[in-house]
């Protein structure tokens, strides 16, 4: 979505670099976050972001005349009026971009059209405050400080890893289908990558195996219990490749994704066998099932030479 304001500004990159940020947003983390969107108001949501992705992506022409209003406002119209009264004043400054345009004031409608936006931002959970930890196991949504500087490093690139509970997971992906006119399942996702925003979205559960397996022996492990870590490593080194390589294709990053899982080694202070175990598991159980875009016939023999170690 090619749109000024986006969602997912990110703030917690700059609290890599400044002193004492983690725990002031230890502190914001404990305001109220919003009710979730009920049913109405995300159907309301996802017509006005279809509209706001025309504005920005295709332009209405700022010329005088009833035409550009009528374009304008016919998406909005479908939409219908907004059905609760925190999203009106998004849809009062969506219809005002309607009146600028046909006034040919294209700067006002820009800003108006960037207020519709950041009137309905504060009410997605991904903009609510999240605590911060570093290389913790807990049962909280939070922002983990380790992982993403791991994942900085391997891609050269500042992220900000975000780990989710199962709830808040579930509405995270779901407030994000209605953003970005998308229908997928939360139960079919283990991660996503966000690359302009800068933030890594992950399970909390495969954090928290990320962030404890430097304390285990990994070769202890059930079978379920190696493909389960296996998962883990490679969804955040597959969302690594997503920073390292934003134009590659699933099939091309999830190949590139054993490399850099062996990479993950040292990093999370995993032997190399321990890895290989990991790797051979997901290769093996995991990778067979996955959609034919993320399946490249090709990257077989590379993987398993990654997982042999």
């Amino acid at each position: 979505m090619a749109r000024v304001t986006r969602l997912g500004a990110s703030v917690g990159v700059v609290c890599l670099l400044l002193s004492g940020c983690g725990e002031q947003r230890d502190v914001d983390a404990q305001a109220s976050v919003p009710a979730p969107l009920n049913e109405r108001e995300l159907t309301w949501v996802r017509a006005y972001s279809a509209w706001a992705v025309t504005f920005w992506d295709e332009g209405f022409r700022p010329r005088p005349g009833a035409g550009v209003e009528r374009v304008c406002l016919e998406q909005l119209d479908d939409a219908g009026r907004a059905p609760t009264k925190r999203l009106r004043l998004a849809e009062a400054d969506a219809r005002r971009v309607c009146s600028d345009l046909v006034q040919g004031s294209a700067v006002e409608a820009q800003e108006a059209a960037e207020a519709a936006d950041d009137s309905l931002l504060p009410l997605l959970l991904e903009e609510q405050p999240l605590a911060v930890r570093s290389g913790a196991v807990t049962t909280a949504s939070h922002i983990d400080l380790d992982l993403g500087l791991v994942a900085g490093k391997l891609s050269g690139e500042g992220v900000e890893v975000r780990c989710w509970s199962g709830p808040d997971w579930q509405r995270f992906i779901g407030e994000s289908n209605v953003w970005n006119g998308e229908e997928d399942d939360h139960a079919e996702i283990e991660g996503r990558a966000d690359v302009d925003s800068g933030r890594m979205h992950l399970l909390l559960e495969h954090c928290n195996l990320l962030v404890s397996l430097r304390r285990e022996a990994v070769e202890s492990r059930s079978r379920e219990g190696l493909i389960d870590a296996g998962s883990a490593l490679m969804t955040f080194a597959h969302e690594i490749g997503h920073f390292a390589e934003p134009d590659a294709s699933e099939a091309e990053v999830e190949c590139a994704s054993y490399a850099l899982a062996a990479r993950l080694g040292p990093e999370l202070t995993v032997e190399r066998a321990e890895i290989g175990l990991l790797l051979e598991a997901y290769r093996d159980s995991v990778a067979p099932t996955l959609p034919n875009e993320y399946r490249d016939p090709s990257c077989a023999a590379a993987a398993g030479a990654q997982a042999r170690g």
